[in-house]
């Protein structure tokens, strides 16, 4: 039995209150049907990745492209910050 789920997280209000939830998408016996299933899975997340994550890892690029560049001086004084604060 292959299962296939979607995975997403719901954030709530100004508390950072978030939930998880899990979605089963498509199940499937992969013996069934003569075998006519069998590549539904690997099509399934080939595609999945063919446009989801491409999309979604330059997304990332781009937010992180946005931040603003700390020199090594200033990781030092945060972090330095952060243990006072201990």
């Amino acid at each position: 039995m292959v299962k296939i789920y979607g995975h997403y997280a719901l954030i709530e209000g100004d508390r950072i209150k978030t939930t998880f939830y899990r979605h089963l998408i498509h199940s499937f016996d992969i013996t069934a049907l003569d075998g006519k299933d069998k590549d539904t899975a690997y099509n399934f997340t080939r595609k999945l990745y063919n446009s989801f994550v491409l999309i979604a890892r330059e997304r990332v690029r781009s937010a992180a492209g946005q931040l603003p560049h700390l020199n090594s001086s200033h990781l030092r004084l945060m972090l330095a910050r952060r243990t006072n604060r201990s």
